[in-house]
């Protein structure tokens, strides 16, 4: 039962982390990050995701920067 409820929050953060990808900004991708179980708060998403994208710029569109 609550295996089903993982693959559920994880579909969940697949899902928004790819619309995020596709068509978002920074904040869909923050937002995609802290509904992952894994990153349970806001404060460390945001310090995540900095992190990554500072290390990715030079791979990623201006909208996923700002």
């Amino acid at each position: 039962r609550h295996v089903s409820g993982l693959v559920e929050m994880l579909a969940e953060y697949q899902a928004l982390t790819a619309e995020a990808a596709w068509t978002g900004g920074r904040r869909d991708a923050v937002r995609a990050l802290v509904s992952n179980p894994l990153c349970y708060n806001l404060p460390t998403a945001e310090r995540l995701y900095d992190e990554m994208a500072a290390a990715h710029r030079q791979h990623l569109p201006e909208r996923l920067l700002r």
